[in-house]
C-alpha cells in the first residue's frame, strides 16, 4: 500500500515501489496455479471429465473400475486420448500459452523493477531533495539550496509541469534544516508543515497518478466497482432459474404442463425436443438426412400424406411432390400436384389434380411422431429419431454437433420428466407406464435403437433383425456370450467379433434384488405406521470393491454411467406406488423408499429395477407383507416409574411462566388417596374425549377427507357403534335442470341468498321433513353442517329435459335412500364414510364395474384404498379382479368413443380448451379464468358437452358442437398442438396482446 494525496505537492512524496509489491502478489497467486495447470495438461493430457471412458461416475480411476473393452470403446476411449492430445495445440490452448507467456514476462519485469527497491517506503528527507549530506554545514545547505532552486524555479525550468511542485520540496527543504520551528516540526512529525493527516488507498503506479489521468483511474475505479457485483448477481440470477440437476425452470415448467396419461412412449421424444437446452441450440441443414429418413422409415400412404414421384411419369417427373387425396379401389389415387419449384403451393390454382397410380408413389416425409406442432421442436425430433434410427452417415458436421448437443442433454432431461411423471401430484394410477416410457427413452437414445428393436441390437456387431427363436439378451450376458448361445442369434460372427461380444456380456450388468419392508424400532406391521421398504440391489457382474464404469454405447457422444429406477407397483389396486433412483455404481446398492400404510391386510407389490442404459435387463420382484389393525399392535411406550414425573424442558418453561398459588398444597403433600382419585378421573376423561373427536353426521365432508378421519382405527367388521348408528342416511336427489340449479343460504328464492349453482346430473345427499319447508331440501354434502344454511330447490316451475318444451316438472329427481343407492351413486354424492360402512353390510345393491371404476377415479389415495378395501371385503380377490378388468375395459371403451373430441383445441372467441382421455374439459379464458366441464356419452350415443352435441359426421381436423335446441348454432374448435397453448392450459397466464 502506498501514501498519497489530491494535490500536486504530495506527488513527489509518493513511493512507487508500493505499486511493484502489489502487482508482484497479484501475479505470483495467479501465474503459478496455472502454469502448473497448463503444464500437467500438455506432459499428461486427458480429456473433460465428461468425455473421460476411463473414469467411475465418483470421479476415480484405476484397476477397481469395470470398463467396457470392446473395440468399439476402446477405439473411443483411445479417441478422446488423442483427441486431447491434438487439442494441446489448438487455437484455444495456444491463446492460453501466449497469455501464460505475458503474465510471466510482467512478472519478470516486476522483480526487476524491484532489485533496487528500499527497505522501507519513501519519506519526507530534506538531505536527500537538496542534495546534502547529513553532517552538512550551513553554509553547504544554503549553496544547495541556490543551486537547486535555480534549477527547479517555474521560469528556468518551463518543459517540467512538477517544476513548481518540486521548488516547493525545496523550499521546505531548506526551512527544515534552517529554520528552528520547521525544524522542530520535521524532527517530531517528519513534516516541517506539522503533522499531517495521511490518506490509504490503493498501490498505484506514479505514472497513474498524474492530473491528467485521473479521469480515467476514476471511470475504471467505479466500473470496477460497479461492474463486478453486478456479473456476481447476474451469475446468481441465471443460476436460480436453473434447479440442482441442472435444468432450466423453463423446462420443468415445460414438462410440469406436458407430462400427462396421454404421453406414448413415442411423444417423449418431442417432449425432450420442447424443453428450452434442446431448441436454443442452431442446426444445419437436414434436407439429405431427412431423405434418408423417408427411405427407411416412410409414412404410410393415407389420404392427406404429403407423397413424392419415385417414378417419372407423364404429368410430373421423378422427386416431384404431391398431396394425396384419395386412395381407389383400381389402383388408382387421385393426388394434387405441387408447382416444379417444389414450394408448398399457396393457392388453388397452383397445384394439378392428377389420378396416377399407387405404385409411383412414395411418402416424403418420415414416419415422425410429435406431439407438438412447432416447427424448433418437429426438426430436432426428427434430429433425434435419426439417431435412434442409426442414420449417422447422412449428417452433416454441423447436424452432428446439433446432435451431439441434444445427447448429452438428455441425461439429466430424461432424470427431470421421469421424476415428475413418477412423483407429480394427482393420482399416479396411469402413470406407471408414463414413467416407463420415459426410462425407454433414455436407454433408446444412450444405444441408439428404437423403442420397438430387440434389445440384441446392443450387442457388439449385431446388425439384423433377431429370429423368432433367438433368445434374449439377459439370456446371452448370462451365458457369457457362449457361442452356442450366439448360433441361435442367426448371424455368423468372426473370432474378433466373437470376443468383442463376450466382453460385453461381462460388462453388462446382471442384478438380482432384495427386498424388506418393516417400521423402524417395531415388530409387526399396522395400519397408519409409516413403514419402508428397502430394496437392496447386487451387481452380480461385478467382484468386491469393484465400481461400474462407463456403459458400452458407442454411438452416444458422451460418458453414461447406469442409472437404475426402482418402482413399486401395487398389483392389487394396479397403481404405482412410488419410484426411486440408484445412482450408486458398486457392486451393491440399495434405496428406502417410506410410505405410510394406509390399510390393514396384506399387500403384493411388485419392485421393478429399470436400468436407463440397457434394454432387456430389467429385472422385477415380488414383495407380500402383511398390515395389522391399529387396535391389535401394543403401541404404548414404557416409561419407568423413576422416570415417570421427570418434566421435559418445555414443561419447565411453562411451568415457570404460570403463577404460583400459594393457597394449594404441593404434589408431595397429597394424600395417596386423593391422588389416586385424581388420576382415575383423568382416565376417566380420555375415552370421552376420543369420542367427542368422531366427526358428526351433519359435517357434509367430502369422501377424501371423511375416509381418512372416519377410519381412525375402527373395525368395519365389527357392529356399528350407537353414534354411527344414529347417522341418518338422508335422501338423494339428481340435477335433471340442463342449466344447472341454484343454492340458497336460505329456503327462499331470492337473489341476496344465493351460494351459487350446481350444474346437471350432480347427485346431492340431503334431508327433507322434520319441519324443513316442503319443496326445499337441506343440502348435506356442501361444506356447511345440517342447520347451517345450504338449501336447493327441489320442485318448482322448471322445464326438465325429458319434456324440454312441453310440461313443467321438478327440476331434480328423486333417487331414494342410502340402501337404495348403487356405490357410484353413493360417491358422486360424496357421502361420509360411516354411511358407506353401512351400505356395504345393508345394501342389497350388488357392486358393479361402473361403481369399481368411479371408486378409482378418487383422487385421495389413502380414501380409494379404504374403499376398495371394503369392496375387496365384501367380493373376495377373484370377483374383485374380475371388477377391476370389467372397469378397465370400460375405460378403454369410454376413451375410444371420444377420440374424436379429445385433444387441444382453440375455440373462436380465444379460449384454449383440453379434453382428456377422461372426458374431463379445462379452458383457459384470454384473461386466464378457468373452466371447467365433461363431456358425456349420451344414452343415444352421442357427445355432449352442456347443452352442445358434437357433430361426428365432419370429417376436418375441426370439431364442431351444434346446439340442441338450435342445430344451426355451432361451436367450432380448431386443434392446436403448440407448446404455447398447453404451457397456458397448466399456468393459466393471460392470452398475448396483438
Amino acid at each position: 500500500m502506498g501514501i498519497f494525496e489530491k494535490e500536486n505537492e504530495e506527488l513527489l512524496g509518493y513511493d512507487g515501489h508500493a505499486f511493484l509489491y502489489f502487482a508482484l502478489t497479484v501475479l505470483t497467486s495467479m501465474v503459478l496455479p496455472w502454469t502448473w495447470s497448463l503444464a500437467s495438461g500438455y506432459m499428461f493430457p486427458r480429456p473433460a471429465a465428461e468425455m473421460d471412458f476411463e473414469l467411475s461416475q465418483k470421479g476415480t480411476r484405476g484397476p477397481q473400475v469395470r470398463l467396457c473393452k470392446t473395440t468399439l470403446m476402446e477405439g473411443r476411449r483411445h479417441g478422446a486420448i488423442e483427441g486431447a492430445k491434438a487439442r494441446r495445440f489448438g487455437p484455444l490452448a495456444l491463446l492460453k500459452l501466449g497469455a501464460l507467456a505475458g503474465c510471466w514476462g510482467c512478472l519478470l519485469w516486476v522483480l526487476r523493477e524491484l532489485k533496487d527497491a528500499p527497505s522501507e517506503l519513501k519519506s519526507f528527507d530534506p538531505h536527500e531533495i537538496l542534495g546534502v549530506p547529513r553532517n552538512a554545514e550551513l553554509r553547504e545547505i544554503k549553496k544547495a539550496y541556490r543551486a537547486k532552486s535555480l534549477q527547479h524555479h517555474p521560469d528556468k525550468d518551463k518543459d517540467n509541469p512538477l517544476a513548481s511542485v518540486m521548488f516547493q520540496q525545496v523550499s521546505k527543504a531548506y526551512a527544515a534544516l534552517t529554520d528552528e520551528t520547521a525544524r522542530s516540526n520535521y524532527e517530531k512529525y517528519g513534516n516541517p508543515d506539522g503533522p499531517v493527516r495521511m490518506k490509504m488507498g490503493i498501490a498505484l503506479h506514479p505514472i497513474l497518478l498524474v492530473k491528467e489521468r485521473q479521469v480515467f483511474i476514476l471511470c475504471f475505479f467505479f466500473g470496477f466497482l460497479f461492474g463486478v457485483p453486478m456479473f456476481i448477481v447476474c451469475c446468481n440470477l441465471r443460476g436460480s432459474n436453473v434447479s440442482t440437476h441442472g435444468v432450466s425452470a423453463e423446462t420443468l415448467k415445460i414438462f410440469h404442463a406436458c407430462i400427462n396419461i396421454e404421453v406414448t412412449k413415442e411423444d417423449t421424444v418431442g417432449l425432450l425436443c420442447a424443453s428450452s437446452e434442446v431448441r436454443r441450440f442452431p442446426g444445419g441443414d437436414l434436407r439429405e438426412l431427412i431423405e434418408a429418413m423417408a427411405a427407411s422409415h416412410p409414412l404410410p400412404l393415407e389420404p392427406g400424406t404429403v407423397v413424392q414421384f419415385a417414378q417419372a411419369t407423364a404429368c410430373a417427373q421423378k422427386g416431384r411432390r404431391a398431396f394425396l387425396r384419395s386412395l381407389g379401389s383400381d389402383g388408382l389415387c387421385e393426388v394434387d400436384v405441387w408447382p416444379a419449384s417444389g414450394q408448398l403451393p399457396q393457392r388453388e390454382e397452383e397445384v394439378e389434380k392428377k389420378k396416377v397410380p399407387l405404385k409411383v408413389l412414395a411418402a416424403a416425409e418420415p414416419r415422425v411422431v410429435c406431439p407438438f406442432s412447432d416447427n424448433s421442436i418437429r426438426r430436432s425430433s426428427a434430429l433425434l429419431w435419426s439417431h435412434c434410427w442409426r442414420l449417422h452417415r447422412h449428417m452433416g458436421t454441423f447436424v452432428k454437433m446439433e446432435l451431439t448437443h441434444s445427447l448429452l442433454s438428455s441425461p439429466k432431461l430424461c432424470r427431470a420428466m421421469i421424476s415428475i411423471a413418477a412423483h407429480g401430484e394427482g393420482d399416479r394410477a396411469d402413470f406407471f407406464d408414463v414413467t416407463r416410457s420415459c426410462i425407454a427413452l433414455q436407454r433408446c437414445l444412450v444405444q441408439a435403437i428404437d423403442f420397438d428393436d430387440s434389445p440384441l441390437l446392443q450387442l457388439p456387431c449385431y446388425l439384423q433383425a433377431p429370429r423368432k427363436d433367438a433368445p434374449s439378451l439377459r439370456e446371452v450376458v448370462a451365458n457369457g456370450g457362449d457361442e452356442s448361445m450366439l448360433k441361435r442369434l442367426g448371424q455368423q460372427f468372426s473370432p474378433a467379433e466373437v470376443l468383442d461380444i463376450q466382453e460385453f456380456c461381462r460388462h453388462a450388468p446382471l442384478v438380482e434384488l432384495r427386498c424388506t419392508t418393516e417400521v423402524d424400532d417395531e415388530k409387526d406391521i399396522a395400519e397408519g405406521d409409516m413403514a419402508s421398504l428397502t430394496v437392496t440391489m447386487t451387481r452380480t457382474n461385478l467382484r468386491e470393491a469393484e465400481v461400474a464404469g462407463p456403459v458400452h454405447a458407442p454411438l452416444f457422444p458422451g460418458v453414461k454411467y447406469e442409472e437404475w429406477w426402482i418402482i413399486v407397483y401395487d398389483n392389487r389396486s394396479r397403481r404405482m406406488v412410488t419410484a426411486d433412483v440408484i445412482l450408486d455404481t458398486g457392486r451393491t446398492a440399495s434405496c428406502k423408499v417410506n410410505f405410510m400404510v394406509p390399510r390393514p391386510g396384506e399387500f403384493k407389490w411388485t419392485v421393478f429395477a429399470m436400468c436407463d442404459s440397457y434394454a432387456g435387463l430389467d429385472v422385477q420382484q415380488e414383495v407380500v407383507f402383511h398390515a395389522l389393525r391399529r387396535n391389535d399392535v401394543d403401541r404404548t411406550i414404557f416409561v419407568h416409574p423413576e422416570d415417570a414425573n421427570i418434566r421435559s424442558f418445555f414443561e419447565e418453561i411453562m411451568l415457570g411462566l404460570e403463577p404460583e398459588d400459594q393457597d394449594s398444597s404441593s404434589e408431595e403433600e397429597e394424600e395417596p388417596e386423593a391422588r389416586s382419585a385424581q388420576q382415575q378421573k383423568r382416565e376417566a376423561k380420555k375415552p370421552a374425549a376420543v369420542e367427542n373427536a368422531e366427526p358428526e353426521e351433519e359435517a357434509a365432508e367430502k369422501p377424501t377427507d371423511a375416509l381418512a378421519k372416519a377410519d381412525g382405527g375402527g373395525n368395519s367388521e365389527s357392529e356399528e357403534d350407537p353414534e354411527a348408528a344414529a347417522v341418518p342416511g338422508g335422501v338423494f336427489y339428481q340435477v335433471m335442470d340442463s342449466t344447472g340449479i341454484f343454492i340458497y343460504r336460505e329456503p327462499q328464492e331470492d337473489k341476496s341468498l344465493r351460494l351459487g349453482s350446481v350444474p346437471v346430473d350432480t347427485i346431492m345427499r340431503g334431508f327433507e321433513g322434520d319441519g324443513r319447508p316442503d319443496g326445499w331440501l337441506e343440502v348435506a354434502s356442501l361444506g356447511a353442517p345440517q342447520g347451517q344454511g345450504v338449501w336447493m330447490r327441489i320442485d318448482g316451475a322448471c322445464t326438465t329435459e325429458e319434456d324440454a318444451g312441453s310440461e313443467q316438472g321438478a327440476p331434480c329427481k328423486c333417487l331414494g335412500g342410502l340402501t337404495e343407492q348403487s356405490l357410484k351413486i353413493l360417491v358422486k354424492a360424496q357421502t361420509p364414510v360411516i354411511l358407506l360402512r353401512r351400505w356395504m353390510k345393508q345394501a342389497p345393491t350388488p357392486l358393479t364395474a361402473e361403481d369399481i371404476l368411479e371408486v378409482r377415479e378418487m383422487d385421495n389415495q389413502r380414501a380409494r384404498m379404504l374403499l376398495e378395501d371394503l369392496a375387496l371385503r365384501r367380493l373376495g380377490d377373484e370377483r374383485f379382479a374380475e371388477l377391476l378388468d370389467r372397469a378397465e375395459a370400460l375405460t378403454d371403451k369410454f376413451k375410444t368413443r371420444i377420440k374424436k373430441a379429445r385433444g387441444y383445441f382453440q375455440s373462436q372467441n380465444g379460449i384454449i380448451w383440453y379434453v382428456t382421455p377422461d372426458g374431463e374439459v379445462r379452458g383457459v379464458n384470454p384473461d386466464g379464468g378457468r373452466i371447467r366441464d365433461r363431456v358425456q356419452v349420451t344414452p343415444e350415443d352421442t357427445l355432449q358437452l352442456g347443452p352442445f352435441r358434437l357433430d361426428e359426421d365432419k370429417t376436418c381436423s375441426c370439431i364442431h358442437w351444434l346446439r340442441k335446441d338450435d342445430a344451426e348454432k355451432s361451436w367450432t374448435w380448431s386443434r392446436d398442438q403448440t407448446l404455447r397453448t398447453r404451457v397456458r392450459l397448466m399456468t393459466g397466464e393471460p392470452a398475448p396482446r396483438r
